[in-house]
């Protein structure tokens, strides 16, 4: 369930108090949704995620009835309105009606929302996961699905562990419930799971980018369970734990001090500074709040 935070919350472009959020949202048709950080009033790869929002939208023959220029100004609007000057998650809910012989009810919805932030002894120790024969359909398309999400947060709260790895029915690493999922080789070479079988996940491509950019071999492929043994760490990427190195997949430990992968997690939080020193003036009057 998502919880809201701030201010006010934007419904269809009407901005309405938090205590009228209806967190039952997500459960309205069809609901593409993407989580996006706001640091010092910088949406961080805003241009991947509406990139990815528009392919979501083809591969589930979806039409936006908004314009990506009436999005951003929407996201624009409601960082100004919660006075958001830190770090904060805003997440967008674009929901659709199943029935496509009614008169659809669109629902776009734009909030902040508390979200699981990884403590310091997690990135030096590393979370543990388990596994979970189970996939997502579509999983190129950030989609809400209300049953697989319920199933993972009910093992991550049984068992007290920070993530769950989904596998196919043939026992192949797809990606975490809420995360992609990264490997790295004792001789330093990284294997992540192919493009078609995972989500797109924007932390994703940029670590990708990070690792060719510094000359650290990288491949896309399919990665079997009883490979796992054979590499030396494991991380986990996404919106809000960045790189999180992974100490455990079931009873397989890996090294969360791994030199391949605590570089790139320098790397990775060099690239968020570089990235909000090049786009501060473009934001810098929504800094400008009560």
């Amino acid at each position: 369930m998502d919880r809201i935070k701030g201010k006010v919350f934007l419904l269809n472009g009407q901005v309405l108090p938090i205590t009228e959020f209806n967190p039952d949202i997500i459960n309205h048709g069809t609901t593409i949704y993407e989580l996006i950080k706001i640091k010092d009033c910088v949406p961080l790869w805003l241009e991947k995620y509406l990139k990815r929002t528009e392919n979501s939208l083809e591969i589930i023959g979806r039409r936006a009835w908004f314009s990506p220029q009436e999005l951003i100004e929407q996201i624009r609007r409601i960082i100004r309105l919660n006075c958001v000057k830190d770090e904060d998650h805003l997440k967008i809910l674009i929901s659709f009606d199943n029935d496509l012989f009614s008169q659809p009810q669109n629902i776009l919805t734009l909030f902040f929302t508390t979200v699981p932030i990884p403590s310091q002894e997690s990135y030096r120790k590393g979370v543990r996961t388990v596994s979970l024969n189970a996939r997502r359909i579509n999983p190129n398309a950030k989609v809400y699905q209300p049953m697989l999400r319920s199933r993972s947060e009910e093992l991550i709260r049984s068992l007290k562990i920070y993530e769950v790895i989904l596998l196919t029915e043939d026992n192949f690493i797809t990606e975490g419930s809420r995360s992609n999922v990264f490997f790295i080789t004792p001789q330093g070479r990284i294997i992540t799971p192919s493009l078609a079988d995972v989500l797109p996940g924007i932390t994703r491509s940029n670590v990708i980018d990070l690792a060719r950019d510094n000359g650290i071999p990288l491949e896309e492929k399919r990665v079997h369970y009883e490979e796992l043994s054979g590499f030396d760490a494991a991380f986990l990427t996404g919106t809000s734990r960045k790189i999180l190195p992974i100490r455990s997949i079931d009873n397989i430990e890996f090294n969360p001090q791994n030199a391949v992968l605590q570089k790139l997690i320098r790397l990775y939080n060099e690239k968020i500074f570089d990235y909000v020193q090049q786009h501060r003036e473009r934001y810098q009057d929504l800094c400008q709040c009560d």
